[in-house]
């Protein structure tokens, strides 16, 4: 059996971490969590907080040494699932998926699986209001400013998690330093900055490809920048949403023989959720168990909340019924297919379980001198 990393808690990992910035630059009446302060917090005058999606804290390792030794810091978990959608919301609204309702990528949503990331459902049908979905407002109600690439503006997604936000659009990782520059530079005690293509190069080639290799020299290029650019005592935090982990073909696992009782597959390759026919979820939880107990961890739904892994012990209805009948975490080097996402398997690196590779991101931070 694989370990699991429990996932975060409000108070501790992915949805403290701008709340606590927030709260220590005075913005936010309480919220902080003493946690998650690191050795020079308390010497800054003003903080960015660079998300980069897809960072494991494994592949912080893999970054030039003077930059890991100019950083203080540890891992924290991610939220699970652990995927972009329910990590960027738990960020920037400081609570659980439990909390603000996105606890997929795909979610069934009367009756239709939204894909969170496009914000869209199958069809011409339109796309539920994003404030119905997620109704908790990002940033304790402060306009922080957003730095973040200028096609999101706009989107679905970026309504359910940055509304509320300044946002300033960039177009090269260069513009994007400079974005964050001219926010300080302005005044703003905190600023938010996104990033997202060390995520989709190695979704697309790989964690250990040459391809991801560039991409971590490009991310440690901005970081590189920002420390040489960015206003004194700015400090500079480094978080991720989550890490990833290689699945090669064969580690693609199929049940149609199943299908007959499951009526919708949601979720993702490596956080598979199955909801099944009234009355099926013994019979379908019996059956993955007896094929896929050596390739993943099998929840029911129930199991899955009373264990935790909503991040609360008190989730809302909502977010309960989003998750699936049955609910499968694959072990490293293991997914599962859905028939509605047969583009799934075409990428190389996936996240969404509960394995350390995927839930252990930096919690870093440096001050600007």
């Amino acid at each position: 059996m694989y370990e699991q990393v429990m996932c975060a808690t409000d108070d501790y990992g992915v949805p403290a971490t701008l709340r606590s910035l927030l709260a220590w630059s005075g913005q936010l009446p309480r919220g902080g969590s003493e946690r998650m302060r690191l050795a020079q917090s308390g010497a800054a005058k003003q903080a960015v907080l660079f998300m980069i999606d897809g960072l494991g804290w494994d592949q912080w390792q893999k970054f030039p040494p003077d930059l890991v030794e100019r950083f203080d810091g540890t891992w924290i978990p991610t939220v699970s699932a652990s995927t972009t959608v329910a990590a960027l919301t738990s960020c920037t609204t400081g609570v659980v998926p439990g909390t603000h309702g996105i606890v997929a990528s795909d979610m069934l949503i009367a009756g239709r699986t939204l894909s969170a990331i496009r914000w869209k459902v199958p069809g011409k049908g339109a796309a539920p209001d994003p404030l119905a979905i997620q109704p908790i407002g990002p940033f304790g109600g402060v306009s922080v400013p957003v730095v973040s690439p200028a096609v999101y503006e706009g989107s679905g997604l970026t309504k359910a998690h940055l509304r509320g936000g300044r946002y300033f659009g960039w177009e090269t990782p260069y513009g994007m330093v400079e974005r964050v520059r001219g926010a300080l530079c302005s005044g703003a005690p905190v600023v938010y900055a996104y990033y997202p293509f060390l995520d989709r190069t190695c979704h697309g080639f790989g964690v250990h490809s040459i391809e991801a290799s560039v991409e971590r020299e490009q991310v440690a290029a901005i970081l590189y920048r920002a420390i040489d650019q960015l206003p004194e005592r700015t400090g500079i935090y480094v978080t991720a949403d989550h890490g990833l982990v290689d699945v090669a073909a064969q580690g693609w696992l199929r049940f149609d023989d199943l299908d007959r009782m499951i009526l919708h597959h949601t979720g993702e390759g490596r956080m598979r959720m199955c909801h099944v026919a009234p009355g099926a979820a013994d019979e379908v939880v019996q059956a993955l168990r007896a094929r896929f107990s050596d390739c993943a961890w099998i929840w029911t739904r129930d199991a899955f909340v009373e264990e935790g892994w909503l991040g609360t012990a008190t989730p809302s209805a909502a977010a309960v019924s989003r998750l699936g009948d049955v609910i499968l975490g694959a072990f490293p080097g293991y997914a599962f297919e859905s028939p509605t996402s047969p583009r799934e398997r075409r990428l190389v690196a996936h996240h969404g379980s509960v394995t350390a590779p995927e839930m252990q991101v930096p919690w870093l931070m440096t001050l600007v001198s």
